[in-house]
């Protein structure tokens, strides 16, 4: 979580189960999410809610995650999107990243690195709700790195 700030989170995926814990973790960090099974659900909920970040599964029935960014970011350019897969490759990386996408993780995430991740993608849209390192404050404190890379469960 931003220093005690809430997001509002779009997640993407037909994996109902995952989706439900995935939504659950990120509502006990104290986001608002918006669950959506698949790609053309997920591009009305931007539509219709003002949402500060978006994770998005690769593999979905109607569309993929790819064609569900690329449709996204026609209505909302500066919205964040994170892929998530259960396959990831450094093809599909490039992939991601070359079409705009923040970053690529892999099911199950690891918390830690995902809460990191989180940071690092809004970081840009929200600056002065990141604390400055000082002496006694905790790494979940502190302005994320700059660099975009792969991340994944441990």
């Amino acid at each position: 979580m931003i220093s005690g700030a809430s997001l509002s989170v779009l997640v993407l995926d037909d994996d109902v189960r995952f989706l439900e814990s995935f939504r659950e973790f990120l509502v006990l960090d104290g986001h608002s999410v918006y669950p959506a099974t698949r790609g053309v659900e997920a591009v009305e909920l931007v539509l219709q809610v003002p949402l500060d970040l978006s994770f998005l599964d690769f593999d979905l029935p109607d569309l993929d995650g790819l064609e569900t960014f690329v449709r996204i970011h026609r209505h909302r350019p500066e919205l964040p999107a994170i892929f998530i897969t259960g396959n990831p490759s450094s093809a599909l990386e490039r992939k991601v990243l070359d079409v705009g996408g923040f970053a690529l993780i892999r099911k199950p995430f690891d918390a830690r690195r995902l809460r990191a991740m989180i940071r690092e993608a809004t970081f840009r849209q929200f600056p002065t709700a990141y604390k400055e390192i000082r002496d006694g404050e905790t790494e979940d404190s502190s302005a994320p790195r700059q660099d975009r890379r792969q991340a994944g469960g441990s």
